[in-house]
């Protein structure tokens, strides 16, 4: 439909609504783009947050005062 020219691209005006539609389609896919980057670093961030607090609290072992003397507690 289009034809490139001296000056550019020089479509009739019946492909006028299609390159429109191409253009929105086009920002949307960008803003889409945009918004699926920042929510994978966004779940990227908080599983490497929570993973570093699981291995802080994994595999730990504290003496734990009782009544009939003193007791270790294991957490896994």
């Amino acid at each position: 439909m289009c034809m490139q020219a001296d000056g550019g691209t020089v479509c009739p005006r019946t492909a006028e609504s299609d390159a429109k539609a191409a253009r929105r389609m086009g920002i949307g896919a960008d803003v889409a783009l945009g918004v699926g980057a920042v929510a994978g670093v966004v779940a990227i961030v908080l599983i490497a947050r929570n993973a570093s607090k699981r291995n802080k609290a994994k595999n730990t072992a504290t003496l734990v005062p009782r009544p009939s003397g003193a007791g270790l507690q294991f957490r896994f």
